[in-house]
């Protein structure tokens, strides 16, 4: 559950600043797909 909340808040970080988003990608492109649909 801690794990969760940590790439919950890192999702959180990119998504509001949304031009690290295309960094996040290429750096954990695993991360990014399933932080997205969790997000919204």
């Amino acid at each position: 559950m801690e794990r969760l909340q940590s790439q919950k808040s890192k999702v959180a970080s990119i998504s509001a600043t949304g031009t690290t988003s295309t960094s996040n990608r290429s750096t954990s492109p695993i991360c990014s797909p399933p932080a997205l649909p969790q997000v919204p």
